[in-house]
Order: C-alpha cells, then structure tokens, then sequence
C-alpha cells in the first residue's frame, strides 16, 4: 500500500511532466515521503485550455481575414472551412473569444494573456534566480506587446485586473450572443467567465452595460499603450503594436482617451472609470470625464451654473460658461484648454465689472476679502477637500493629507513630520516628531482622525511660509501678471505650488500650476486681500492696499423715522440704489432665496453684511440661512429703503404670559436664534426683531451689546423670521 502523503511543494508556475517525473523518482529514492503540487499563480487545467482555445479563435479569425482578401474561390472556401474548425476548437476548449470580437481586439486579448503569463514566468525565474529564464520571460512579453498587447510593465495584480476587464467584457458579449441564439450554455459559460474575471481584480460591474464596459477596457487599452509607448521612447524598443491596438480602441470601441491626453490625464480618466463614482453634475448625461482639470471641482462650478442658467427667463452669461465648463469637463484635451483659457477670461472680466464703482450687478467673488485668517482657512478648505463627506478625513490620489490637504514638506515645515528618504512621495514611512505625538499623531491615520492637530499644523506651516515670503511683501498693493498682490495671496499661493513656484512666479515670464492644472493667480485672487493680523500679530496688507469700501457710503448714519424718509427708494430709483439679489453669485453663501415678496432687490451694503452674518452663522451652526424679503415698493417702513432683511426661522409657538410666541427653553432653535442675532450685531446690522423676547432680553445683556446702540423689538408678527433693519 501506497504511503499516506505527508508532504506539499508550492510552486509559482506549472512544472512540465518531465520535472515532476523526475521529481517524484529524486524522492522516492532518498526515501522520501511522495508529495503533492499546489499551484500557485499558474493557470489551472481548464483555464490553460480556455486560453489555449482563445489562440485557435484568433488563427481562426486571423485564416477568416485572409479568405476575405483571397480571389480564389476555392482557396477561399477552404480557408474558411479551415478557419471554422479552428473556431469550433477552441470554442469546445473553452475559448472566451466570441464570434462578435472583432481579429484586432482578438489579438489583443491573446497578447495581453501572453503578458501576463509572462510576467508569472518572469517572477517564478526571478524566485529562483534564474536569469536565463528572466530573459526568456522578459522576451516574451516584448513578442506579445508587439503584436497588438497592451499591458505595460507594472505589477501583478494591476496586469490581471486589466485581463480581468477583458474577460468581463468578453463575457457580456458572449452573454448577449447565448441570449440571441437562446443558448443557455452559452450564457451560462459568460457568467462563470465574469466570475473569473472579477476573482482577477476585474472592476467592471455587473450593472455596466456592453457600451459602458467597452468604453472602460478601450481606455485601459490607450493607457497601457501610452505607457508602453512612453518607454519604447527611452528604451527604443517597439510599440508598433501597442499603438496599432489603441487606435483601433479609439475608433472602434467608443474610447474618451485621445491621442492628446498626456499617460497621467490618461490614468486619471482610467481611475475614474473603475471607480464607478457618481457624477455630481445633474446634467452629465453619462459623459466621460476627461482626466484634465479637478473633476469634483468642476462638476461643481457646472452645477452651479446649470441651476443659474435655468432660472426663469435665463441668464445668457449662465449659460455661456457653462457650455465652457462642460467641454473643460468632458472635451477633448486641447479644446478643454481652450475652453478652460476663454471661461478664465469670462470670470475676469465679470469680477473687474463688479468691482467698478457704480456696479448695481455682480455679487462680490471678493467677499473672501471681509474676516480675519479663520476665513482664509475657511476657502483654503473649500478650495482644497470640498467634496469629501468629512474633509479631515480626505486623502486625495497624490496623498495628501486632511482638511488643507498638506504632503510631507508641509509637514515637515509644520514640525510634525521628520521626513524620510522621499518626501514628494507622501508615502509617510518616516517618523513624527515628538510635536505630533503631544497632539496624539503618531502615524498618517492618526493625523487624519485629529482635526484638532490639524489646525496647529496648518498655522505653523501658514507661520514657517510667511518667513519665506516676507521677502514679496515688497510687491504688496501692486499688480503683478493681473494680480493685486496681497500677503493673503501670497500665502495662498505658496500653499498651491510650493516656495519655488512662488519665486518663479515673481521672478520669471512663468505663471506656476499644480498637479491639477489650477494656476497660482486663482489661489492668489480667490483668497487675496484677507488679514492676517490673526496669525502674524500684525497686518503686512497695511497701509499698503489702497482698497476703500464700496459700501461704507452707502450704511445708514440717520435712524428712526427720519432715517427711513431720507433712504426711501422709489421705484424709478431702484435700478441705481439696489443691486438684484437673484443675479448675485450664491455660491459658497449659505444663503438661499426663499422670498415671499416678489422683490428681489436689496442694498449693497446690507448684501455685503449678510454674506459675512450667512458665513458665521454657518460656522457656528453648520447650517444656511434662508431670506424672505427684502425691498418693498411703497413700504413706508426701513423695508422701503432696501436696508432691510427678513431671515426665516422655525415657527415660535410657545405662548407666554406677555402673550409673545416663544421657542422651547433649552430648544435647538432658542439656541439658534441667539446666535443669528449676535452674527447679526457682529456684522453691523442693527434695528432687530423676533417674537422670542427671551432670547432678546439675553443678548441685551452681551458686553457686544452693550457697547453698541442697538434698536431690538418684539411682536409676534416677527414669530417666524428675524428682522433686520439696516446697516451700520
């Protein structure tokens, strides 16, 4: 009787029948147990006749081709007789390649399976060290490239999921083929072929329909090409057939990578495709994003604009941007960059018109420019980690790190990262400092979960970088490349591109980007003209910006009755003395129209103070404001002057002795209200009013208050909003 078998080899590639004879003999005769084959990473009996069977597919196809150019009717006839059996062959073999697979995505498929066997060959021979077998490997793979594959030279697992793909793409056509012919062998075949391909890593889904998942493995196809391409220029090895495999990819399987998109935007749209994640465009209609500017950033900009361009009546400026921002999203390279370059200008210009001094129009894209540093890190937040559920937890494709998205260099300047042998990497394998574990940061992960050491982090870094660029303050209050250069600019700025893109900047004809294509001038205009007093002690923009108020004319310095017969507007008057709150860009507010007075209009000065009241209301509570009146024609009250402004609130339905309408004591909403009033008083409104007298008789008591006169009232006609009368 045989022995029990006790022992096990693993092996990385399936040994020939001579090596295990061989083996086995070895064994036997130093008296050894016999031992059994465990495969590990070689290709099972069945799935090494399935692409066996794929090779009898593609000379079949590859004899089908030929008998179509042959003249001679019966060399035709018996190259596609020969070419039949050879289908037939492989199909009972177990050969995935379809009937509807066109002979070049047919050759890809085999060559790209002829890659990654390859690849395993290379990787068993390296184990061993078997350099001639390396070599042998190494040769294989060139072959297989050459004729028609397309995956580059990268690791296992990226190698399997792009034949993963494939094989889920062959398997919805097979699907779709079984189902025409009603043959459920067929169909039940394409699903254990799915199955395989997404045990390979395969990313294409089951809800993906055929178009979707060729798009997705044509523009696999044209990243591995331009890979393979980019080192057939360094190497000056042949990527003929690569190249010839992409181009029949992009004609013919519906690819959105294009010759001009470079290998990195090529991997960005490859990313997003796997990713499967849902587009925050409203009106994306299933287009392709095309890897060239931030995605969620300008999906953003273009929701944006679809809701204004769709207003009642329309807005043409509206709509003109956004037909720009949807070919920055989903155009071809150079006409994203041209329409990217036309929708800079457009902004440009409508900001400069809002900054002339009689502007009735264009809410201020420069309101960044009320409030301290805590505002700064405010848009340095939006304009960094929006579109991420907790933006302390954000992790971007380069790795950066948190709420403002800081790399090691960052840091490292920070004092809480000691750095490693590579800091552009942001791999995070090196040591923090004894700072960060005070702040509890230990690792990358711990950093993330510590919104608190965030914080410290950025305004050392913000500290360490103004000792760098204390030396441009010298160009503070001028222009520089289109730009009114200010200390908050500069910092911001430096925050996008780095110190040295900072002094290129200053000192060359360039005008620096980052890794996303966003130029330093938009950082440097959206976050310019922002004190920070707050972080430095002292204002560096001081007495050097020559930035007068265009509001300050404009708040009330007469009250009472008076004061609302000197600021009546007529109607005739309205176009000149109001702006309409309706054309003003809300944006990033956290203030929504919900008006139940038919006018829209309102002062300068009370919008300017609104966006500052909406923008610390929201972080004080997390929440937006919604405005219900603004100018009334006729009103002989401060509504008549277009001062002043009704906030809604919850309903008060809590009625106390003095007959008022109040909100719960301890209530969400009592809370809530207190703070709208004191963001109110903060930002200058005075003349307010609620039905709550509780909470007014509280913030009467505020030193903020009482260093200020204001004018409270309360009735419960004022149960359901607040009342702002006007600005000072």
């Amino acid at each position: 009787m045989a022995k029990a078998t006790t022992g096990a080899q693993v092996l990385g590639s399936e040994p020939a029948i001579e090596e295990l004879i061989a083996e086995w003999k070895r064994s036997m005769k130093e008296g050894k147990d016999p031992f059994i084959i465990i495969p590990n990473g070689w290709d099972t009996p069945g799935e090494g006749r399935r692409k066996a069977g794929n090779k009898k597919i593609l000379e079949a196809k590859q004899k089908r081709a030929k008998a179509d150019a042959e003249k001679d009717v019966f060399k035709r006839k018996q190259l596609v007789e020969e070419a039949d059996k050879l289908a037939a062959e492989g199909r009972k073999m177990g050969g995935s390649i379809s009937r509807e697979i066109d002979l070049e995505l047919a050759q890809n498929i085999v060559a790209n399976e002829r890659i990654l066997d390859a690849r395993t060959a290379w990787l068993t021979a390296d184990k061993r060290g078997d350099e001639v077998g390396r070599r042998k490997a190494e040769q294989e793979a060139r072959e297989a490239r050459k004729a028609g594959g397309t995956i580059p030279n990268c690791d296992l697992d990226e190698m399997k999921r792009m034949i993963g793909n494939q094989m889920i793409l062959s398997s919805k056509i097979m699907w779709a083929e079984g189902h025409k012919d009603q043959d459920a062998a067929k169909k039940e075949q394409a699903e254990k072929l799915a199955a395989k391909g997404r045990a390979m890593g395969g990313t294409i889904t089951s809800d993906d329909d055929l178009e979707d998942a060729q798009q997705m493995v044509a523009n696999e196809m044209i990243w591995g090409a331009k890979q393979i391409w980019d080192d057939a220029q360094k190497t000056g090895g042949d990527a003929s057939g690569a190249v010839a495999s992409a181009k029949y990819a992009r004609e013919k399987m519906g690819a959105t990578i294009t010759i001009d998109h470079s290998t990195e935007e090529a991997g960005k749209v490859v990313a997003d495709n796997r990713s499967h994640a849902a587009s925050k465009y409203s009106n994306s209609k299933g287009r392709a994003w095309n890897g060239m500017y931030n995605k969620a950033d300008w999906e953003n900009q273009a929701e944006q604009l679809y809701e204004q361009a769709g207003k009642p009546g329309g807005d043409k400026w509206a709509q003109d941007q956004l037909l720009l921002a949807e070919k920055i999203l989903y155009g071809p390279p150079k006409e994203a960059e041209s329409a990217k370059q036309k929708f800079d200008e457009a902004m440009k210009q409508k900001l400069e018109e809002a900054a002339k001094p009689n502007a009735t129009q264009g809410a201020t894209k420069n309101r960044a420019q009320t409030g301290g540093y805590e505002k700064f890190l405010e848009l340095l937040a939006y304009h960094e980690s929006r579109g991420f559920d907790d933006p302390y937890k954000a992790v971007n494709r380069a790795n950066y790190l948190g709420r403002y998205q800081m790399g090691e260099y960052a840091l490292m300047d920070a004092g809480f990262y000691k750095g490693d042998n590579n800091p552009s990497k942001n791999d995070f394998v090196g040591e923090w400092t004894e700072k960060a574990k005070n702040y509890g940061v230990t690792d990358r992960e711990s950093f993330l979960n510590n919104p608190k050491a965030q914080e410290i982090a950025i305004r050392d870094y913000h500290k360490k970088q103004w000792d760098y660029l204390e030396k441009y303050s010298k160009y503070i209050g001028k222009e520089v490349k289109g730009v009114t250069i200010t200390a908050s600019g500069l910092l911001a700025g430096v925050h996008l591109v780095g110190p040295d893109a900072v002094r290129k900047f200053f000192e060359t004809d360039q005008i620096p980007a980052d890794g996303n294509k966003t130029p330093i001038t938009t950082y440097m205009k959206d976050m310019g003209g922002i004190s920070l007093k707050d972080l430095l002690g002292h204002d560096p923009d001081l007495n050097k910006l020559s930035q007068p108020s265009k509001t300050d004319s404009q708040k009330v310095t007469v009250i009472g009755n008076k004061g609302k017969e000197q600021y009546h507007v007529n109607e005739s008057e309205v176009p000149k003395k109001l702006i309409d709150m309706k054309k003003q860009d809300l944006s990033d507010t956290h203030i929504k129209l919900t008006l139940v007075s038919k006018s829209p209009f309102v002062r300068q000065a009370s919008f300017d103070a609104l966006v500052r009241l909406a923008a610390d209301y929201y972080k004080a509570t997390g929440e937006g404001i919604s405005i219900t009146s603004l100018y009334r024609e006729n009103d002989p009250d401060w509504h008549g002057t277009g001062y002043a402004i009704d906030i809604q609130t919850v309903h008060a339905s809590i009625k106390g002795k003095d007959g008022l309408l109040r909100f719960p004591e301890g209530s969400k909403e009592k809370k809530n209200l207190e703070i709208l009033i004191m963001c109110a008083i903060e930002n200058g409104f005075n003349g307010i009013g609620h039905s709550d007298i509780d909470v007014i008789n509280k913030v009467k008591t505020t030193s903020v208050v009482k260093e200020k006169s204001i004018y409270f009232f309360s009735d419960n006609n004022h149960k359901h909003h607040v009342h702002l009368s006007f600005v000072q």
